[in-house]
């Protein structure tokens, strides 16, 4: 009798959670058969996207998406405001979010500007992109992997590395200088997650409607921020030697978090190489290279009054270092917007929630004088090597 009540009961909870379901199912569904264009005069038109597009040796190859809310096709391509010939790959109709590849014969000049514009049918409305000089672009091969993975060594391993070389000096300052070193990691880290944010949103802009840009900011940004906070509060309550391995535990979110952010800088860097923009490039690895050095005093500040062994610091160092390499290669060789705006919002949460666990470990240190010179002077410190990337 006791069972059968139970079984009676867990039925109607699960009929008090589906219900609602339901009926918000039979909600969108009137509302979706309300007729709103009529009632606005206005009728749903078709959205495209130019994504990927490629030089090759007397062609222009690029996707299109449909990103609006009805079938939309391809009726028309236009270089520099010219009609030209095109093939479809696997042809000219798009579904929604469906994509083609559309392939231009064409001879174009190398360092001249480039304008496609595509009129889409039903309703004849015309979408463009321009790439503003004109190269070949690098294909995947093993030696354009290796270039861009030397770039990415130059750019995020070798500085990292280079801030660990002051490891063994830092541990012999004393308490107040530690306090500014700690400030000091905190202005960088701040610094870092708010230009990921600021990268993000603005990469975010370029993103079709469709696929909630902003949206996909926040939900990376606080996603992983919740999910270290909530991380690390568990490994904390289930530590016995709790401050010794909560300090290593810091050191290396703060390598991951730098990592993240790393890998958005060769993102940067391999887009900028594949557009052709040379000098850009060069700009950002010169300009990147010292931005960087300052990444590996973040990561052992935490640590500098515990013994750290060489594997330890060298761990640390490449998952901080490595991730600019495979942003290189993502930039270079597959150029998607969504990526980027995915990884520096997961990088920009990871740096902030480092800042958060560093604050409350050091809360009275980081609110000396020496704490808050330190925050002050990192942030100016990264604002001034930024303006090298700038430049």
């Amino acid at each position: 009798m006791l069972e059968e009540s139970k079984r009676k009961g867990n039925i109607r909870t699960l009929a008090g959670v589906l219900l609602p379901i339901a009926l918000l199912g039979v909600v969108i569904a009137i509302s979706g058969s309300l007729g709103l264009a009529g009632l606005t005069g206005q009728f749903s038109t078709e959205e495209i996207s130019i994504e990927r597009m490629t030089l090759e040796r007397n062609a222009i190859v690029f996707d299109v998406r449909n990103v609006g809310p009805v079938d939309a096709s391809i009726e028309t391509v236009f270089v520099n405001d010219a009609i030209w010939t095109f093939q479809a790959q696997p042809g000219p109709r798009l579904a929604r979010f469906a994509t083609s590849k559309v392939i231009v014969p064409y001879q174009w000049v190398e360092g001249e500007p480039l304008t496609i514009a595509i009129l889409t049918g039903p309703s004849n409305l015309r979408f463009s992109k321009t790439i503003e000089i004109a190269t070949l672009t690098p294909q995947p091969s093993l030696s354009g992997l290796v270039d861009l993975a030397k770039i990415g060594t130059i750019v995020g391993i070798i500085p990292v590395f280079l801030g660990l070389l002051w490891f063994p000096f830092l541990r012999r300052i004393g308490s107040r200088w530690m306090n500014y070193l700690l400030g000091f990691t905190v202005g960088l880290l701040v610094f870092l997650g708010v230009e990921s944010i600021a990268e993000a949103i603005g990469t975010a802009g370029n993103l079709p409607k469709a696929f909630g840009g902003f949206g996909l900011v926040a939900t990376g940004l606080a996603g992983t921020f919740l999910v270290l906070a909530i991380i690390n509060n568990r490994a904390i309550g289930m530590r016995k030697e709790k401050d010794r391995t909560l300090l290593f535990t810091i050191a290396y979110l703060v390598s991951l978090g730098i990592g993240l952010h790393n890998l958005g800088e060769g993102l940067a860097i391999g887009g900028a190489i594949a557009l052709g923009s040379i000098t850009l490039g060069t700009q950002l690895i010169l300009g990147f290279t010292i931005h960087n050095t300052t990444e590996g005093l973040a990561i052992v500040s935490p640590i500098i009054r515990e013994p750290a062994s060489v594997r330890r610091l060298g761990a640390m160092g490449l998952i901080a270092g490595i991730p600019t390499i495979f942003g290189a290669w993502i930039g270079g060789f597959i150029q998607l917007d969504i990526m980027a705006v995915l990884f520096l919002s997961i990088g920009a949460g990871a740096i902030l929630e480092v800042v958060y666990e560093i604050s409350r470990q050091a809360r009275s240190g980081l609110s000396s004088l020496h704490g808050y010179s330190g925050i002050i002077t990192g942030l100016i410190f990264m604002y001034v090597t930024a303006l090298l990337v700038a430049a």
